[in-house]
């Protein structure tokens, strides 16, 4: 063998390495290998795991001795959800002002309010993720002794919503905002329904088609009742704020009244109730009137 054949042979054989080296490094790319490929892995096909949860409603207040209920959802990371109210382990930061039923009692996810407390955290847990939101408590040590809905005789458009709003006072003295734990009901909900405690938004009003319902609260034993008017020209009244003492109050003392540079109209409204500043300014979302 010549110099020159065992020299070819040597280059031939390096080629022949660096082939193979150059190959297995394609293969590994193309398997997936090496250190940074794990986050490119697909896991598809596996038992979808929960990655987030929800409570509604949220921020919600409950009287003394009254109940809410609360509801868990649970989202998956196949972007699915479900209800898992029952299944959810619930607690209160403090029983000694609301206590929670949890999964396996009665009624799991039930509330009720022991003593007055603005910012009892209630939480749900569920496969290793939980949510929280804050419990209202409120009340008083009397008994109600009166007991107040807004709006009075509204009247709403045709797929337009309106809150209702409770208020109560009691023997002691105190009053207490009660929306939340008022029984609402209408005697026609084909024209206009209204959610009644335990859902997402008690007392909110959503109109369906024209006509007249009587709306009906009940609360403490007491019971008030007022009509709402679905009228396909029915327009909004703009308000102002009747806490400002800089606003022209138009010769009423307490209420809201449309907001006009002319004399207040034969239509102005003002809430037929006594309202009083408790812990926020008692404005109420624009009501509608029907033009003559």
């Amino acid at each position: 063998m010549t110099r020159e054949n065992h020299c070819g042979l040597k280059q031939l054989g390096f080629q022949l390495r660096l082939l193979g080296l150059t190959l297995g490094m394609l293969a590994t790319v193309a398997c997936g290998g090496g250190s940074g490929s794990s986050s490119n892995v697909s896991t598809g096909g596996g038992t979808p795991v929960v990655t987030a949860m929800s409570l509604t409603p949220t921020n919600a207040s409950v009287s003394v001795g009254s109940t809410q209920q609360f509801s868990a959802t649970a989202g998956y990371s196949d972007k699915s959800s479900k209800d898992v109210t029952a299944l959810a382990a619930w607690s209160s930061s403090d029983t000694g002002f609301a206590t929670i039923q949890s999964a396996g009692e009665s009624n799991p996810g039930l509330a009720t309010g022991v003593a007055p407390n603005p910012n009892v955290n209630i939480t749900a847990a569920y496969s290793g993720v939980s949510a929280v939101t804050t419990l209202n408590v409120t009340g008083s040590t009397g008994t109600p002794t009166s007991f107040f809905i807004g709006q009075i005789n509204p009247a709403v458009a045709p797929g337009a919503k309106l809150q209702m709003f409770g208020y109560a006072e009691y023997s002691d003295g105190s009053a207490v905002w009660v929306t939340s734990t008022t029984q609402w009901v209408s005697s026609n909900p084909a024209v206009a329904a209204i959610q009644d405690t335990g859902q997402t938004s008690p007392g909110l009003v959503t109109a369906a088609a024209a006509g007249t319902v009587k709306i009906t609260a009940s609360f403490g034993g007491l019971t008030q009742s007022t009509n709402v008017t679905v009228a396909t020209n029915a327009v909004p009244i703009d308000l102002m704020d009747m806490t400002s003492s800089s606003q022209n109050y138009l010769g009423f003392a307490g209420g809201l009244y449309e907001v006009r540079a002319r004399p207040a109209p034969s239509f102005s409204w003002a809430l037929g109730c006594r309202m009083r500043r408790r812990n926020s300014a008692p404005f109420w979302p624009r009501p509608h009137r029907v033009p003559k």
